[in-house]
């Protein structure tokens, strides 16, 4: 098991690099101000009480928040080599927090996540990890209607990167948003798993839910709404050093629609 300080760097470099907060315009985490933390609390907060990874009596067990001077204290203050290699109650109970943030149940999930594995689980995990970013981005891209962090994970002027920007272009032209007060939009990943793989190319099949509420954006009346749990092909390319998103297929007639 690696040491408790080397998993805490890891950790906050996982917590500074977050998509979210990228999206948010957070500098890089050595950067952060006042404003940043105080963000950062209440997003976690959401994130905690929106999670399915832990049940809630879990949630209730560990709490649902994480103070600002808590995330100074070790987000800013605090020196991996500091952490104790044994871990009391309160300090787990906040590393639980932070995890669960960072897509993993718990320290203990995180900690052997963060292991050495083979070179080949290694890729595995980082395709996987790749994919789950890509439908982040995709999804704080129809919050934001903007696709300007899209590139990241899609290849530019292809059919999976085209499909989204015209998504979000209609929205804008009909003047809708998924962003209002207690809209219920949200998006998951059930299941993901690489069916194939050559040296320029990966295929990636997926079940994923989906539910965007596209309201009026001046009246808040109901315009569309997508509700839907389907099976996806995802063809990633390879690109330099790393793999982007070319094509995303789904076959609409074999989806399940809630709507």
């Amino acid at each position: 098991m690696l040491k408790n300080s080397f998993l805490f760097s890891i950790l906050k470099k996982n917590i500074s690099n977050h998509i979210q907060l990228k999206s948010l315009g957070f500098p890089d985490i050595s950067q952060w101000n006042q404003s940043n933390f105080v963000h950062l609390s209440k997003i976690i907060a959401n994130h905690i009480n929106d999670s399915n990874l832990i049940s809630e009596e879990e949630k209730v067990n560990i709490g649902k928040t994480i103070s600002v001077a808590t995330l100074k204290r070790y987000l800013k203050y605090t020196n991996a080599e500091n952490i104790p290699s044994k871990l009391d109650a309160r300090i787990l109970k906040t590393f639980n927090k932070l995890c669960l943030f960072v897509g993993h149940k718990n320290w203990y999930a995180f900690a052997i996540a963060n292991q050495q594995p083979s070179k080949e689980h290694r890729f595995t995990i980082y395709i996987k990890k790749l994919v789950q970013n890509a439908l982040e981005a995709e999804f704080i891209s129809y919050q934001n209607l903007s696709y300007d962090h899209l590139d990241k994970f899609y290849i530019k002027g292809e059919s999976a990167y085209c499909r989204i920007v015209s998504s979000i272009e209609r929205s804008i032209r009909k003047g809708r948003i998924i962003t209002n007060r207690n809209n219920p939009s949200v998006f998951e990943l059930l299941s993901i798993d690489i069916i194939s793989k050559t040296d320029k190319e990966i295929r990636v099949t997926t079940k994923e839910y989906w539910l965007l509420q596209w309201v009026d954006k001046y009246t808040e009346e109901p315009l569309h709404t997508y509700n839907y749990l389907n099976d996806q092909l995802y063809i990633l390319d390879k690109i330099g050093d790393t793999y982007k998103i070319r094509i995303n297929f789904y076959d609409t007639q074999n989806a399940t629609s809630f709507s």
